[in-house]
């Protein structure tokens, strides 16, 4: 079911929620990226052969970006100067990262 989040400063998303309808960003958000993903992590199961993986990662429609310090162009998140990808929310054969 999706739902309409604000996303708070270091919340881990892909823990709280499968499914966001509209994801807010507050105008004072920064996402700092350290160790974990807000967005998306990675699974890998150990002692077992080719050590399979799984990805949980929550599915976004929309996003409504107010924070002074994210761009959000064309699908995808930025830092303000766009010299960093956080993340990219929309499905897409490609893109290019400026």
């Amino acid at each position: 079911m999706e739902k309409e989040v604000i996303m708070q400063q270091n919340e881990l998303l892909w823990k709280n929620y499968d499914n966001i309808g509209v994801l807010h960003l507050p105008k004072s958000l920064r996402i700092e990226m350290q160790y974990e993903s807000p967005f998306a992590t990675y699974e890998q199961r150990p002692f077992v052969c080719a050590a399979p993986t799984k990805c949980f990662k929550v599915q976004i429609s929309e996003i409504d970006n107010q924070s002074d310090y994210i761009t959000l162009k064309d699908g995808v998140l930025y830092s303000k100067d766009m010299s960093r990808l956080i993340y990219c929310w929309q499905e897409k054969e490609h893109f290019t990262i400026p």
